[in-house]
């Protein structure tokens, strides 16, 4: 599996500070991460992950446009589709497995909103 889960070891500090929220993710095979988020609306429509292993660092940034509903549900399911494609697949990362994840993404959350 080209990527994993960081472990506890590079695990950074976090503070939720109001409307700020920041992550120190600490270092990786590529370096060091961290992140921030400022919310601007009521409810905080955009959705971010990073997710790092030896091998590669997969990070995700998700703009909700008008409703966190469709970022929450990338946020949540891209990642885990591309390493179930990759294990599948017993593969390394391709232009294909990662437009495979997106129709899975596409697919599943269009039919998760039909049923509404």
């Amino acid at each position: 599996m080209p990527f994993g889960q960081g472990d506890d070891a590079n695990a950074g500090r976090e503070c939720k500070d109001g409307l700020l929220w920041f992550c120190d993710i600490g270092r990786f095979a590529a370096g060091d991460f961290s992140m921030a988020v400022v919310q601007a609306n009521q409810v905080l429509e955009d959705q971010s992950q990073i997710e790092s292993g030896p091998f590669g660092t997969f990070v995700g940034v998700y703009d909700g446009h008008d409703g966190p509903d469709c970022s929450r549900y990338v946020c949540d399911n891209l990642f885990c589709n591309l390493q179930a494609i990759l294990a599948e697949s017993q593969s390394v990362v391709t232009s294909e497995a990662i437009q495979q994840a997106f129709r899975r993404i596409e697919e599943g959350f269009t039919a998760l909103v039909s049923k509404l």
